[in-house]
């Protein structure tokens, strides 16, 4: 073989491992991190969740049963809330509320909270004055006093 036969030949190499780095680096990329996975799940429960109780609130038939629909409310998010904090120990370096990547699921996690108020709303209307409703509604404060331990 001549110089110039193996220095195209050499080029060709060279392209090729250049082209298999970039497929690598591209599927890499698209690939989702455990983490994202652990995290958009996480997201998903709490919309999920607080949506579910927004509903179950718009269609109660009495106080007794918006009241336990608000304390199992209240129960399913102090639980999440812990589940939270073991995810941000596990990922030190994730910030749940800034990260670009999870603005969409804090945009649906804002339009549940929504919902949610909107139902609480309506049945504070309704049922303001049994003192059964007024108790599980002081319950509310549990999910704002465990969010700031």
């Amino acid at each position: 073989m001549d110089i110039n036969h193996k220095r195209i030949k050499m080029k060709k190499y060279i392209v090729l491992i250049v082209i298999a780095g970039v497929i690598s680096a591209a599927v890499v990329c698209t690939k989702k991190k455990p983490v994202a996975d652990e995290v958009s799940s996480f997201y998903n429960e709490m919309i999920t969740t607080t949506n579910t109780y927004a509903d179950k609130l718009e269609t109660v038939k009495d106080s007794a049963e918006a009241s336990k629909i608000v304390s199992e409310y209240v129960d399913s998010q102090k639980k999440l809330i812990e589940k939270g904090r073991d995810i941000q120990k596990k990922y030190p370096e994730l910030d749940l509320h800034s990260d670009p990547a999870l603005q969409e699921y804090e945009k649906s996690l804002e339009n549940a909270t929504k919902h949610f108020t909107i139902s609480i709303t309506s049945a504070i209307k309704k049922y303001m004055s049994v003192k059964e409703f007024k108790e599980a509604l002081t319950r509310l404060k549990e999910i704002e006093q465990e969010t700031e331990k």
